[in-house]
């Protein structure tokens, strides 16, 4: 992405060449010429004076003492966390069964779900409950036997799929 585009996105300014690259995130010390790091701190001037980086996201009160461009931001932490969330977004979660699952033959599950490993999805006696929409399902392993995951929660139950208040 353009630094130029970056600022734009975020709302803040920016000095230097904005057709530069950005393609990652990184500290000031292992920063190259593809990265974009933040300066918060000033423990951190001796790195900042000879970061590589394309970039570094700074307080309005720092930039005299960067030797790269810069994003100006008053909150240059804020900043760095929505650049990440924008060069490193996480994947999306698509729905899928692992093999080691156990469904109830009348149990719906749909599309949607996710159900992990050693999962059992059992039906719940004259209600829908038994049916996961959407929701992440998990169980682990206990002592050679398999734990139940909470009928409502999806959440691991130790005595059993209801077992109590919020099961």
């Amino acid at each position: 992405m353009k630094l130029q585009e970056l600022a734009d996105r975020l709302g803040v300014e920016l000095r230097g060449d904005g057709q530069r690259y950005v393609q990652r995130v990184d500290t000031l010390e292992w920063a190259d010429d593809a990265s974009l790091c933040f300066f918060g701190d000033r423990k951190y001037q001796a790195e900042l004076g000879v970061t590589r980086a394309v970039a570094v996201i700074l307080e309005e009160k720092d930039v005299g003492l960067c030797p790269v461009a810069v994003l100006v931001s008053a909150n240059p932490y804020l900043t760095y966390a929505r650049v990440a969330r924008l060069l490193h977004p996480e994947p999306a979660m698509t729905g899928g069964i692992h093999p080691s699952v156990v469904v109830a033959h009348d149990a719906h599950v749909d599309p949607s779900a996710w159900i992990g490993a050693m999962a059992v999805v059992e039906e719940a006696p004259g209600s829908d409950r038994g049916s996961l929409s959407g929701r992440a399902a998990s169980s682990v392993p206990d002592a050679g036997s398999m734990r139940r995951v909470g009928w409502l929660c999806g959440l691991p139950c130790a005595r059993g799929p209801r077992s109590g208040s919020g099961c």
